[in-house]
């Protein structure tokens, strides 16, 4: 289900242990924070394609959305087939690629703003 029951979701006591003991839960909260992560993204394409004219920084963010997508689709399929090792260490992989892009994402929008900054001061 989208939203399993509560039951299912919060049967461990003290409430806190769900969060780290309890599968379903621990995977619905990791499920729900990639759907929030994969908006903000899309979000980010919209704003950099309308905010900016540097190539790089729409192109990462492209490629950000794009890894994001391949990381679910690798997620869903290692869920799917009962988390066999291959499958897992590929989403480990791919969530180092997507940090190292959003790093050099970061970076390159520092600049660019650093550029921007200095040149309303001249």
């Amino acid at each position: 289900a989208l939203i399993p029951s509560s039951e299912r979701l919060w049967f461990e006591t003290p409430l806190w242990r769900n969060f780290f003991e309890n599968n379903l839960t621990v995977q619905f909260n990791h499920r729900m924070l990639a759907y929030l992560l994969l908006a903000v993204a899309v979000w980010h394409v919209y704003d950099t394609a309308h905010a900016t004219r540097d190539r790089n920084v729409r192109a990462l963010a492209s490629l950000f959305v794009s890894l994001l997508l391949m990381q679910a689709f690798i997620g869903i399929m290692t869920l799917l087939y009962a988390v066999p090792v291959a499958l897992a260490l590929a989403h480990q992989a791919m969530a180092i690629l997507l940090l190292t892009v959003a790093v050099l994402q970061a970076s390159r929008m520092s600049c660019r703003a650093q550029d921007v900054s200095a040149l309303s001061r001249a």
